[in-house]
């Protein structure tokens, strides 16, 4: 992001790292994207979408709680992206059942989580780093 708070664009690396995004996930057969109301989120998932013919659904950044419910909703089998913000992430991969997800910085824009849900609650969690790394 290119400020500290607040609605604020992508900074260059930010658009370069999306743009990595949409190349890494181009066979992923991702169906749904989701995103939220900032702008940086939808210019992060914006490749991709381009890239998969997808058009983000947009979730309030504050309604973790609704997004998961969304989520959940959706048929067993789908992939989907999920482009939010650091705290909410680890608050998602939690709700659907990851363990000792670690913690993320502020700054830190370039983890990839892939969720697996499984049948008995619990899910497989792993996580890849994708462009270039992001700088404190």
């Amino acid at each position: 992001k290119a400020g500290p708070t607040g609605d604020v664009p992508l900074t260059d690396a930010g658009h370069a790292r999306a743009a990595a995004l949409a190349h890494v996930l181009r066979d992923a057969h991702v169906t749904t994207i989701f995103v939220t109301d900032l702008q940086r989120t939808q210019q992060t998932a914006a490749p991709a979408a381009k890239a998969l013919n997808l058009t983000p659904v947009v979730a309030p950044a504050a309604d973790v709680a609704g997004l998961a419910a969304k989520l959940a909703a959706l048929p067993a089998g789908t992939t989907v992206l999920v482009v939010n913000h650091n705290p909410n992430v680890i608050q998602l991969a939690t709700a659907f059942g990851a363990k000792d997800v670690a913690p993320m910085t502020e700054t830190e824009y370039d983890r990839m989580m892939i969720l697996t849900p499984r049948p008995d609650g619990k899910s497989v969690l792993l996580t890849l780093r994708y462009g270039a790394a992001a700088t404190p």
